[in-house]
C-alpha cells in the first residue's frame, strides 16, 4: 500500500518563533531585552543565504540609497560646466517714435524708427568671444508743418541702413588660456569619479556589516 511519510519528517516551512530554544546557550544570550523590544510577541526567524542577505542590503540601505545620488548630481555638474562653451543667440526690436519741438524750423527729424538686431556669439575654450550679428534700422521722417511737406523734397523722408558686425574679443590678463576656461569641467569630472569612490566605498561597507 502506500507509504506514510511521518509529520516530524517532514521539513517545515513556517518560521520558527525566536522564543523557542535551539539549545544553545549564545542564542539564549542573545535574547536578552528581546521580549520587552517585541511587546512579548513571537519574533519569526528566516534562514537567508548570503545572497539574499547581499540582495536585501543593496536594495534596502538607506545609506546605499542616499550615496547613489550623488554621482547623479555631479554628472549634471559636468554638463553645466561644458554649457559654458554652447553657442548663445541674442537679438532685440525697437520701435520708436520722435516728437519734439526743433531748435531751427524745419530742420527737425521728427518721425517714426524701427530697428532689429540677431546674432550668435560662443565662448571658446581660449578665452575668446566669437559673435556675429546683422541688424536693420527703417527711420520714416514727418514734415514739422504738414501743410508744407514740400520742405522735406530736398532728402529722402524714408531710409534703409543695414549692418552686419563681427566681433572676436580675446583677454590678454585675467580669463586668458585653455587651463583657466577649461578648470571648471576638470573639477567637475574629478568631484564625479570622487563620488563614484565614494560610492563604491559605502556599497562594500554596507554589504560587509
Amino acid at each position: 500500500g502506500p507509504s506514510v511519510v511521518p509529520a516530524a519528517a517532514v521539513p517545515s516551512t513556517e518560521p520558527a518563533p525566536a522564543s523557542e530554544p535551539l539549545g544553545s546557550g549564545s542564542y539564549q544570550a542573545n535574547q536578552i531585552g528581546l521580549a520587552a523590544a517585541t511587546l512579548n510577541q513571537p519574533e519569526p526567524i528566516f534562514n537567508l543565504s548570503l545572497q539574499d542577505a547581499i540582495a536585501r542590503a543593496c536594495k534596502n540601505s538607506l545609506a546605499i540609497r542616499v550615496q547613489a545620488y550623488d554621482p547623479g548630481i555631479k554628472e549634471s555638474l559636468i554638463i553645466q560646466a561644458e554649457a559654458a562653451f554652447d553657442p548663445v543667440v541674442f537679438g532685440y526690436l525697437n520701435w520708436a517714435e520722435t516728437d519734439e519741438p526743433a531748435l531751427i524750423p524745419n530742420t527737425g527729424r521728427n518721425g517714426q524708427s524701427l530697428a532689429h538686431q540677431i546674432g550668435v556669439k560662443q565662448l571658446l575654450p581660449t578665452g575668446t568671444t566669437a559673435q556675429i550679428s546683422a541688424g536693420q534700422t527703417y527711420q520714416h521722417i514727418l514734415p514739422q508743418d504738414p501743410n508744407n511737406p514740400s520742405i522735406f523734397t530736398s532728402f529722402n523722408r524714408s531710409s534703409y541702413t543695414e549692418n552686419l558686425n563681427a566681433t572676436i574679443t580675446q583677454p590678454l590678463l585675467k580669463g586668458f588660456g585653455v587651463a583657466v576656461n577649461e578648470a571648471s569641467i576638470y573639477l567637475a569630472q574629478r568631484d564625479r569619479r570622487i563620488s563614484l569612490a565614494t560610492f563604491r566605498r559605502q556599497v562594500i561597507t554596507s554589504v560587509a556589516d
